[in-house]
């Protein structure tokens, strides 16, 4: 298992996107982007936030503890609702489902020097995005 400890410099263009620097001009042209994004099209794209060999590092990580994996598969709505609603037509999106099926490595899986544990558990990186979601916080 991976056993570095990683900065939040090495895993993140921190030039392009200071996060530890909310009052920056750099931090306040990328949340500004992130909401402009999300208002016209309703999807932001933080283009690159991460350096390469960290979506590299992340890459590894996810494979080493891929036999951790819980996986669940569900019924659900295009709202991820699992149960019909009465209230609107059999053919409405809300009474429409689908087999999903999905897979997540728990958090402790993660030791604490992982590059993802960093990222995940990094309070800048959290008020960054929540920032950039126009959210008090994530």
């Amino acid at each position: 298992m991976t056993t570095h400890h990683f900065e939040l410099s090495d895993l993140i263009d921190v030039d392009t996107y200071p996060v530890q620097e909310p009052k920056s001009a750099g931090f306040i042209a990328a949340v500004e982007r992130a909401r402009v994004g999300l208002r016209t099209d309703g999807c932001a794209v933080v283009d690159q936030l991460l350096h390469p060999d960290a979506v590299r590092q992340i890459s590894r990580e996810i494979v080493e503890r891929k036999h951790t994996t819980h996986y669940s598969t569900d019924s659900i709505n295009p709202y991820f609702h699992v149960a019909p609603n009465p209230s609107y037509p059999d053919r409405h999106p809300m009474n429409t489902f689908l087999e999903r099926s999905s897979g997540f490595i728990p958090g402790d899986s993660w030791e604490p020097t992982t590059a993802t544990s960093t990222l995940f558990n990094n309070a800048d990186l959290a008020s960054f995005i929540a920032d950039c979601l126009d959210a008090p916080a994530l």
